[in-house]
């Protein structure tokens, strides 16, 4: 199943015939999901058995290098952010389908 994008984020039309083969879309730049996902911030009491739960990996131990332990932290900063992200545009597809089916 292919993830919703929500289309680009800050639609530009790409006149160059050659650059605008490269956007399924037609138009240039980031899609909403990833700018949703920019947008995102960790919440600062978020705990590492949240960040255990959300990728499914165990945190670094004490003893690991610095490096694990930051590798380990924003392989679960940007789970988290594009996981928000995919709920925005679902609470927006939600939304949409609500607004349609008032009177």
């Amino acid at each position: 199943m292919a993830i919703n994008d929500g289309g680009p984020a800050y639609p530009l039309p790409v006149n160059d015939e050659q650059c605008r083969a490269r956007f399924d879309s037609g138009y240039g730049g980031m899609s909403l999901r990833d700018a949703m996902a920019m947008s995102v911030r960790l919440p600062d009491d978020y705990s590492a058995k949240w960040g255990e739960a959300l990728i499914g990996e165990q945190a670094p131990n004490s003893v690991e290098p610095a490096s694990v332990h930051i590798d380990w932290w924003m392989r679960v900063e940007a789970a988290y952010r594009y996981r928000m992200a995919d709920a925005m545009l679902r609470a927006r597809t939600q939304d949409a389908s609500h607004e349609q089916e008032q009177p």
